[in-house]
């Protein structure tokens, strides 16, 4: 059996693509985990890996499970001491580090994690990264995708918005008909983060244009995605919009914007309240109390209403700079104006968010 590298013996640290290693992290002996080709399953392309885990790590990881049973974060430090890459221990520890306030440490155990994982890549899948899939379904191989995912929110939080979406873009990359974890609920935040708009249009023009039948064909309808195309083609201007979309249809970034408000009405009052908008009287005011935006919030789903708030979390920062904040009231006036002279009709609704992404806002 071919494996990947991560189950060779003592080894000085070595630089990878995704992390850097520190010079006071453990010397590694035998990482117990490595990496090998696996069956494609049925309708499936690509080329499918697993990670495989030698008897030792497998008998880190009945401890691990014990350990956690106890509540004792101590005894999971403990288990480390032994076991120092065990991948489910530095995530575990890195969540509690984080959530007590010692972010250094938190980001260290991460990084730990993601550097055993890279160890551990089969020689092609790391030269084929593109075409390469990871069955998510199979218990193993979760921690990869949990991994990468709070490494890409890890940094991002950190300001490498462009190391976060590339690491997103392979997150995705690797499940792109499942998005088991999300990826495609943060994807716009990191590329407009790192102005990366181009891919942004490029990415949801892909999208529109995919059969109903494609697993991801409803992406264009998710509330971050409406807004983040529009704001996309703010920033791009004229010129480079017609690249993606049909401008000499009409396409702008107003009209745009002004979609993505007659789809998610509900947007727009929760977006002012977290921006600390004064809404009671004046041109914000009066918008909320038109019959669009009124009491918007009540008509949508539990999940509607998830995603939405997951949206405007993430994205507040984006919107509520004072050039964003002047052509969203300009666009909503217009909007406004054109539905009260019937120049302008509401869209049918549109019920498709997606059941099976995860869509906690970590």
């Amino acid at each position: 059996q071919r494996g990947g590298r991560g189950g060779g013996q003592q080894r000085a640290l070595k630089k990878t693509s995704l992390v850097t290693p520190k010079e006071h992290w453990p010397a590694i002996a035998r990482t117990g985990v490595s990496m090998r080709p696996s069956d494609t399953p049925p309708h499936c392309t690509g080329a499918y890996f697993d990670l495989v885990y030698d008897d030792t790590y497998m008998q880190a990881q009945h401890l691990f499970i014990a350990m956690v049973a106890t509540h004792d974060p101590q005894n999971i430090v403990d288990l480390l001491r032994q076991h120092p890459y065990h991948l489910d221990a530095l995530l575990q520890m890195s969540e509690v580090y984080a959530q007590t306030g010692e972010a250094q440490t938190a980001a260290d155990m991460l990084e730990r994690a993601v550097y055993v994982l890279e160890l551990a890549f089969h020689p092609a899948f790391t030269s084929s990264l593109g075409g390469v899939r990871v069955d998510f379904t199979k218990d193993g191989n979760k921690v990869l995708f949990r991994a990468l995912l709070l490494q890409a929110l890890s940094v991002g939080r950190r300001g490498a918005a462009r190391t976060a979406l590339e690491l997103i873009k392979l997150i995705l990359s690797l499940a792109p008909d499942d998005d088991p974890l999300g990826a495609l609920l943060c994807l716009d935040h990191f590329a407009l983060r790192s102005r990366q708009f181009p891919f942004l249009l490029a990415l949801h023009s892909f999208y529109a244009n995919t059969p109903s039948s494609y697993p991801n064909h409803h992406v264009p309808y998710l509330p971050n995605w409406g807004f983040s195309r529009a704001l996309a083609a703010y920033n791009v201007g004229p010129k480079v919009l017609a690249e993606y979309e049909d401008v000499a249809a009409g396409v702008t970034a107003d009209s745009l914007l002004q979609q993505a408000l007659l789809l998610h009405p509900a947007v727009l009052p929760l977006l002012l309240e977290k921006a600390c908008v004064v809404r009671d009287g004046g041109v914000w005011g009066k918008a909320l109390a038109h019959p669009l935006f009124l009491r918007a919030q009540a008509r949508l789903s539990p999940t509607e209403q998830h995603l939405q708030s997951i949206f405007v979390e993430r994205n507040l920062a984006l919107w509520k700079a004072s050039n964003v904040l002047e052509w969203l009231m300009k666009v909503v006036k217009a909007t406004l104006k054109a539905l009260d002279e019937n120049s302008l009709h509401l869209p049918p609704p549109h019920t498709a968010p997606p059941p099976r992404h995860n869509v906690r806002p970590s």
